[in-house]
């Protein structure tokens, strides 16, 4: 079985496939916005996020950055939330 690192490296290469199919822009960091973080983790809202963050429920994985008055989420620590979301929801 590939590692943790293996299997985020392979999830990162999705998530970044599909914000260039999508039309999201990636920063040079690697970033994405609030909505397209939502987007990318398949949350309806694209505030859901930000009520997360709100109510002190936000993933401590998910590493994200203000920039202004937005808030940016790095496209890797998406890719671990998933992965990680995936082996707490594997059936062995």
């Amino acid at each position: 079985m590939p590692s943790f690192e293996e299997r985020v490296a392979v999830k990162l290469a999705r998530l970044e496939a599909w914000c260039l199919d999508n039309g999201v822009t990636v920063s040079a960091a690697g970033e994405v916005d609030e909505a397209s973080a939502c987007a990318l983790l398949s949350y309806t809202s694209r505030d859901a996020l930000r009520h997360q963050a709100a109510e002190g429920r936000l993933s401590p994985v998910l590493r994200r950055r203000r920039c202004g008055p937005r808030w940016l989420y790095e496209l890797e620590s998406i890719a671990e939330e998933i992965v990680l979301a995936y082996e707490r929801n594997a059936v062995s």
